[in-house]
């Protein structure tokens, strides 16, 4: 199988930048600083029990909400009636997501689609195999939001220039859809303050009057809410597009390439957990309090993840397009060699 390989850029600075970004995402920001791994069992599969199951380990950052379904799928046999022997390991560095996977240590771990051209500038051997999550559609609750204090004077983003705004990196999606936000506003976006603030302290950050706005996702968008009333003031993911791919999984190109079947059953199986998620919302909902450790009427107000069982390489080029358009990426971009068909035929 011929993985497209790719180009060699000399912009290694940026992949610091949004290194930071995906552990702000994808991160649950906790105390914990060590690996573990998760065996939660799956549901019993006649089917597969007559062959032999392919172990295959997801690594994951702790709490992180995108991987439910995938968890859900695991306990209703999915996996295993596709020859799967799935594992999880969580952490809560960074900087083990993509050596782990270089490495081999691991098969696969999540990653924002919008950082894949920064791991292609560092030519890093790692391609995309499989869509998780996206953003919402016109009309639907967006997961990411900008936030002031509803006993503030701010009630609407144009109001915002020249003010410190909270994001959860520099250089990346975040800074982004919170720049696209100021030129819709009519302000220049050149005119904000921009500071890193983890999701889970924007709310502190708020009420200590350290920043006037801030960028913020769920869970923890829920969790401020749920402590200090808030004015919603702009729906990140819908600024800069509707149904934004949001989180996939990568892999290691060359183990993609020796081992096609495997991933194909994998593919098959995250694409049917993902639209047993969308079926089952309760069951995904949860999976809040256990798997990422919410209580319940915080997770009852949660906004849910939306389920990705199609790949979307035009959506995935227009992020890319629109950082280029921003300054946030040097060059333009090609997605097409970032990512592998999905799923892939059948040999």
């Amino acid at each position: 199988m011929d993985i497209p390989k790719a180009r060699q850029r000399t912009w290694f600075l940026g992949v610091v930048a949004v290194l930071v970004f995906a552990l702000a995402i994808l991160s649950g920001c906790g105390d914990d600083d060590g690996d573990s791994t998760a065996t939660s069992g799956g549901g019993d599969s006649t089917s597969a029990m007559s062959e032999e199951l392919t172990p295959f380990t997801i690594l994951h950052f702790k709490q992180h909400m995108s991987m439910i379904p995938i968890v859900v799928g695991k306990e209703q046999g999915i996996f295993e009636k596709h020859g799967i022997d799935l594992k999880f390991k969580e952490t809560v560095a960074v900087d083990t997501l993509v050596p782990s996977v270089v490495s081999g240590d691991v098969q696969a771990t999540t990653w924002t689609w919008g950082s894949l051209p920064v791991l292609e500038a560092g030519d890093l051997p790692v391609i995309a195999i499989a869509p998780l999550d996206q953003g919402p559609a016109a009309g639907e609750s967006d997961i990411f939001e900008v936030v002031t204090l509803k006993s503030g004077d701010i009630t609407s983003f144009d109001q915002l220039e020249g003010k410190t705004i909270a994001v959860s990196s520099i250089g990346g999606l975040a800074e982004l859809q919170v720049r696209k936000a100021a030129r819709e506003a009519g302000i220049d976006p050149d005119s904000l303050k921009l500071t890193v603030v983890p999701f889970p302290n924007v709310g502190a950050a708020l009420r200590a009057g350290r920043i006037d706005a801030g960028f913020i996702n769920e869970p923890w968008l829920a969790q401020t809410k749920a402590q200090t009333p808030m004015n919603v003031i702009d729906s990140s993911s819908l600024t800069v597009m509707e149904d934004m791919p949001f989180i996939c999984l990568i892999s290691n190109t060359q183990y993609v390439a020796d081992n096609p079947e495997t991933i194909r059953k994998v593919q098959l199986a995250v694409q049917e957990s993902e639209q047993y998620a969308r079926d089952h919302p309760d069951e995904i909902r949860d999976q809040l309090t256990t798997w990422s450790g919410l209580d319940q009427e915080t997770a009852e107000n949660v906004t849910l993840p939306y389920p990705a069982t199609e790949l979307d390489p035009e959506g995935v080029q227009e992020i890319t397009d629109q950082l280029h358009e921003f300054g946030l990426l040097e060059e333009a971009t090609d997605v097409a060699p970032l990512m592998i068909e999905f799923p892939l035929p059948e040999e």
